[in-house]
């Protein structure tokens, strides 16, 4: 179909794609491609991906990965900055992402393969985006959107494999919750992680958004790591 982003270009992010968009997008991928299992990461995946091992704020200097305010005025090609050590490109700036997880409080309690709360008001977006200072462009910066927004600086980057801990019936809820206008649960991920892109907070023209891909993401087990200053 056509694309619903307001920066257009085969090598740009796809933006205005809300989290319930993702859900229907996986599924019709799902519906003519069986077998995919496509998700969306759990945040502490989508951290992990990004860190590559590295435990600094970024895997490297902000202008040099990343697309942020400081360097940018929309969302731009993708693979134009700096990849991390795994060869993943823009897990920093661009557009946001969206994540699989409610956003909540972490606690001090160490914890492998979080998967978030059970329900809430805002899902995870993670990385920053063009249209935000470089501060929020770090591997532990955490935000969080309503699941229906649709924003210039926010896409997803999915992920491929069984989710942590099973969900079954979140597939149904989704699409019940969808036909009466309210948001849905989501699922986790795991294993092996493709991308598409991510966003930020409604300014503008971010007033709707989709999706689309920008590299590859390895995310197996995860642990979530300690905020940064």
């Amino acid at each position: 179909g056509q694309s619903p982003s307001w920066f257009t270009g085969a090598d740009r992010p796809m933006q205005r794609v809300s989290w319930q968009d993702v859900m229907q997008f996986i599924d019709k991928v799902e519906q003519s491609q069986p077998g995919l299992a496509l998700r969306l990461p759990t945040e502490a995946q989508w951290e992990y991906a990004c860190r590559a091992g590295n435990s600094t704020p970024r895997y490297g200097e902000a202008h040099a990965v990343a697309w942020h305010r400081g360097n940018s005025g929309s969302a731009s090609p993708i693979k134009q900055k700096q990849a991390n050590a795994w060869g993943l490109y823009d897990m920093l700036g661009n557009v946001w992402e969206w994540c699989a997880d409610w956003q909540y409080r972490y606690t001090p309690a160490a914890a492998v393969d979080p998967t978030g709360a059970a329900g809430g008001y805002n899902r995870v977006i993670r990385g920053g985006s063009w249209d935000d200072s470089a501060t929020y462009v770090r591997a532990a910066f955490r935000f969080g959107s309503p699941p229906g927004a649709r924003r210039t600086d926010l896409g997803f980057r999915l992920s491929r494999g069984a989710a942590p801990s099973p969900r079954s019936t979140e597939r149904a809820e989704l699409a019940s919750r969808h036909r009466n206008g309210f948001s849905a649960r989501s699922d986790g991920a795991a294993g092996q992680a493709r991308s598409a892109g991510g966003g930020g907070s409604p300014k503008g023209p971010r007033a709707e958004e989709t999706a689309q891909t920008k590299g590859t993401i390895l995310s197996a087990r995860a642990k979530r790591e300690k905020d940064e200053p």
